[in-house]
């Protein structure tokens, strides 16, 4: 039985993972191997399996269907990929066999949830997945797609060629979404499709195996504000500035009417995101502060964290005692 590389996978490599024949009984040549002295019992040991004869190990429970080379049949019916036996058993479909073929799907399983952008800025939705080792191509599908849907529209994707690109177990796909100016919320789904030129929805051959929808919510981030609270009678002009110093609160042209023991100014900013971010800090102290008294200061409540220019209220704080 000769079984050729396919997706990424070289002779060598099938050659190494196969549980079936026996290493001594397999010979590369070239870009295929050479596979031979295939038995009923051999196949019964790999499996663990009391099942006897060729169909009844070839039906046998205990066959991962997700080897590359094996006698499972895959099938589509409406869109959803089923494994099942075959009808009628063979030894060679055994050869290059690997009982410990990992399934596909997720690697890392994306977390649904808000994801925040300034108005005009983009949006990266990203699927790390694991192909496995099925040879996709035997069911005439090219391509592992990442589709984005606003609700039942699909709306843009991006796929992998798996007939161009060398592409073995697993790898990253991405599709990024340009200016986003308005809340919307988008359903992520991963496909295995037959076709990518003018490609529609009837191209779609199944979902990739082990993988589910998720969301993510695009929320659109207000310019950054500030706020000024301060007993009546003081004002000053307040702002946020977020270079050359990461998040840097600042006042100036601070004045109040009265004359107080003590002034103190503090300052903090809320995050759209994060809540509060840092804690809210001391800037300046003023013992005594005269009525005709100016100011001016600034300070970074967040630390030494560069934060954006979009999505944060910043606050001045004034408090005037008199002891």
């Amino acid at each position: 039985m000769i079984i050729s590389a396919y997706r990424g996978f070289t002779a060598a490599a099938i050659k190494a993972k196969a549980n079936i024949p026996a290493q001594a009984d397999m010979t590369v040549v070239g870009t295929t191997v050479d596979c031979k002295n295939i038995s009923v019992s051999m196949v019964r040991n790999v499996l663990n399996s009391s099942s006897s004869g060729v169909k009844g190990v070839a039906s046998d429970s205990n066959v991962n269907a997700w080897s590359g080379f094996g006698p499972t049949v895959r099938t589509a019916p409406a869109g959803v990929l089923v494994n099942s036996a075959p009808a009628a058993g063979s030894l060679g479909s055994f050869a290059g066999y690997n009982h410990y073929a990992v399934a596909p799907g997720w690697v890392d399983v994306p977390v649904s949830g808000d994801v925040y952008v300034a108005s005009g800025g983009s949006v990266t939705f990203d699927a790390h997945i694991i192909l496995g080792e099925v040879n996709w191509a035997d069911m005439g599908i090219i391509a592992v797609m990442l589709a984005v849907y606003d609700g039942t529209t699909l709306l843009s994707w991006d796929a992998v060629n798996l007939e161009d690109e060398a592409v073995g177990s697993e790898l990253w796909i991405s599709h990024t979404r340009l200016n986003q100016t308005i809340q919307r919320a988008y359903t992520v789904k991963i496909f295995l499709v037959n076709h990518l030129v003018d490609f529609s929805e009837n191209d779609i051959v199944c979902r990739l195996p082990n993988t589910s929808d998720y969301t993510k919510t695009v929320k659109i981030l207000p310019a950054t504000t500030s706020v000024f609270e301060a007993p009546d009678g003081f004002t000053a002009s307040v702002g946020f500035t977020n270079s050359p110093n990461f998040g840097t609160v600042y006042y100036t042209n601070l004045e109040g009417i009265a004359t107080y023991d003590e002034v103190r100014v503090y300052a903090s900013i809320w995050g759209w995101r994060e809540g509060a971010i840092g804690s809210e800090i001391l800037i300046d102290t003023f013992a005594p502060w005269h009525h005709d008294d100016f100011a001016d200061g600034s300070g970074q409540p967040n630390g030494e964290y560069f934060i954006g220019a979009n999505g944060y209220i910043c606050t001045i704080r004034v408090e005037a005692i008199n002891y």
